[in-house]
């Protein structure tokens, strides 16, 4: 939801040509769609969901991002928990630290 979401917002702008927007879970049910209850909320919100597939995230990953935004401090332990090279052990920054 996230993505699609960041992806509408920086479209809005004329800016999502300058993110690469993407999505991946620390506990992914692999090759699964999006949700039936997600598409519905974010349709109800006026947001069109693209194709989505879920994937696991690789922590090598982190190495090519730039920033990893993560829903929930549990995400944010695995990211740490499972990243390869130590300068990349606070991978994931938490969604609600942007919010003031």
């Amino acid at each position: 939801m996230a993505e699609v979401v960041f992806w509408h917002k920086a479209a809005a702008q004329g800016l999502a040509e300058r993110f690469a927007i993407d999505s991946a879970g620390t506990a992914a049910e692999v090759g699964s769609g999006i949700d039936r209850r997600a598409r519905k909320a974010l349709e109800a919100s006026g947001y069109r969901a693209r194709q989505h597939r879920a994937r696991q995230f690789e922590p090598a990953w982190l190495d090519e991002c730039d920033l990893v935004v993560v829903m929930a401090h549990g995400h944010q332990q695995w990211m740490e928990s499972h990243a390869l090279r130590s300068e990349y052990r606070a991978g994931g920054r938490l969604l609600l630290s942007y919010v003031p």
